[in-house]
Parts: structure tokens; sequence; C-alpha cells
């Protein structure tokens, strides 16, 4: 509504101000994760195959088998 009316030019200058402090928020964070020891490993759960992982879900009642 308003990036053609008369404050198009003001919707532009936030788009591109937004950008920027996106950009810089970006940066700083990846800064500070850069600065920050690794993460201690610790052993791997067991897969569980996909069909297991569902028993905990409600069943939808859809048929099985096609109509």
């Amino acid at each position: 509504m308003y990036a053609n009316g008369p404050y198009k030019d003001t919707v532009a200058a936030a788009t591109k101000r937004g950008s920027r402090t996106a950009l810089y928020l970006l940066a700083v964070r990846l800064e500070q994760l850069r600065e920050q020891p690794p993460p201690r490993r610790t052993r791997q759960a067991a897969s569980a195959r996909w069909t297991d992982r569902l028993t905990g879900l409600p069943r939808a009642g859809w048929p099985t088998t096609p109509p």
C-alpha cells in the first residue's frame, strides 16, 4: 500500500536500513559463536525406525486400503 504512495522513499530507506541491521546482527552473532569453545561431543543416541517413532501419535483414522 505504501510502496507506491507518498511514503515510498521512507519505505525504501527503512528496508535498506533493516537489511543492514540484519546483516550486522548476523555478523555479530557469528563472531560470538566463533569465540566460544566447541561443544563437547556426547554419545549419539541409537536411531529408531520411523515407524517406531510414530507410536506416540494418535491414529488419523484413515483407511489403510484405497476405496
